[in-house]
């Protein structure tokens, strides 16, 4: 059910709530990544000095993905109204994120940058496939460039990837930005990607030892990407992936 289905997008009672949360979340966000920022120069740099140099890392802004509509209870239930809430709350934040990277980015558009994310997302794929470290280099952040380095130590044989279709459109269902100083913003994206993909597992002779190039498979997920735009600014990079936000929702027997 969508927000102005349920009539209350006109009321002035929920544009105040919408609006008292997204003020509140800004500033949480803004005190979470203050305090990245601290902790950093703390540890790396004198008491009396300026940070020598900062790390990369920032953590996440937020962590909630929106479950899918299918998956969502009644909005008459007690459970199904507080995931509405949730959902309300990060439709909004994502929105004012979203006109925040408007305003800092130049010529900035999600329909563009779901395009250009998406072809990272399937280049980082075929890369991490055939091995190509240098071209991971490019496109990962740090943490997300160290697994897929490790989960390439531990696999033998050569990998295949393909794309095969897009099952539907990919979307953002995320965006959050935070100020790392006065000149400087940490920006972070999460876009739902849901593909069918193959993947096929060949030894050196050539010989297929696992996977199916020709079989289809189904493949959700939520990938984060991350740049900072001001001072130290970054490009757009894959900050690494999330799963939905889980709930606990009663079995209902037959």
């Amino acid at each position: 059910m969508s927000i102005r289905s349920t009539g209350l997008l006109g009321t002035t009672k929920f544009s105040n709530f919408l609006t008292r949360n997204m003020r509140a979340n800004q500033l949480q966000i803004n005190q979470l990544v203050s305090k990245s920022l601290f902790n950093q120069q703390r540890l790396y740099s004198r008491q009396t000095d300026m940070p020598r140099f900062l790390l990369p890392e920032n953590g996440l802004i937020g962590d909630f993905v929106p479950m899918s509509r299918d998956k969502r209870p009644s909005i008459f239930s007690k459970l199904g109204l507080k995931i509405a809430l949730q959902h309300w709350k990060n439709t909004a934040v994502t929105t004012f994120a979203i006109g925040n990277l408007r305003m800092k980015i130049k010529k900035w558009s999600p329909r563009e940058f779901i395009n250009d994310s998406m072809h990272m997302y399937e280049e980082m794929n075929s890369a991490f496939a055939r091995g190509d470290r240098s071209t991971l280099e490019n496109l990962c952040h740090l943490n997300m460039l160290s697994k897929l380095k490790n989960d390439m130590k531990k696999r033998v044989g050569v990998y295949k990837w393909k794309k095969i279709r897009d099952i539907v459109p990919s979307r953002i269902v995320q965006a959050r930005t935070g100020s790392l100083s006065p000149k400087s913003t940490l920006c972070q994206v999460v876009i739902r990607i849901e593909q069918e993909q193959s993947i096929a597992i060949y030894n050196n002779s050539g010989k297929l030892i696992g996977g199916d190039p020709e079989k289809a498979v189904p493949i959700t997920e939520h990938v984060v990407f991350q740049r900072v735009v001001g001072d130290d600014a970054t490009p757009w990079m894959i900050y690494g992936k999330l799963e939905e936000t889980k709930y606990f929702i009663p079995y209902k027997k037959n």
